[in-house]
């Protein structure tokens, strides 16, 4: 039975084709913009697809991360933030140990692991960023779903690597 794949061909190495490549990467995701703003940073100078997928690894945790003082803080202003919020910090306590369990995974090129924790990330931090919603919290414009939205595009990346 056919394996249905999208295989990746990367370009050859070249200065001028790494933003192409990125791009490439990231337009197979479900937010391509994101993806390419939130990785771009964390990349740099190897173009290939296990670049792009750490990179985007990195850019959750740096929300994930993000997300977490927001938290805190927020959790400091009132009882009842906090009694509401402490789920959720312990949600993206998790979050964030199984962003680091899938960077440790990438070196040895294991994206069962990869994805298994990815998808992990994405159960922990919903029912929080819901709740944000439920408590009117204003993470802040640069927060609102940022983690789920690069896991998921980690997950997207994760599955155009050949098995």
């Amino acid at each position: 039975m056919p394996q249905h794949h999208h295989h990746f061909e990367p370009k050859p190495d070249t200065q001028n084709n790494h933003h192409h490549n990125i791009k490439n990467i990231c337009s197979h995701t479900d937010y391509p913009d994101v993806c390419l703003r939130t990785v771009k940073p964390f990349l740099a100078h190897h173009f290939d697809l296990m670049n792009v997928l750490e990179a985007a690894i990195k850019a959750c945790l740096f929300q994930a991360n993000y997300t977490v003082s927001v938290v805190v803080k927020h959790m400091k202003t009132s009882p009842e933030l906090h009694t509401a919020l402490s789920d959720c910090k312990e949600q993206y306590t998790n979050c964030l140990d199984n962003l680091h369990r899938a960077l440790a995974a990438i070196p040895s090129h294991d994206l069962g692991t990869v994805t298994v924790m990815l998808s992990a990330v994405l159960a922990d931090v919903s029912a929080c960023e819901s709740g944000f919603e439920e408590h009117k919290i204003k993470v802040s414009m640069h927060v609102e779903g940022m983690v789920s939205i690069t896991a998921s595009n980690c997950l997207s990346i994760a599955g155009l690597v050949p098995s």
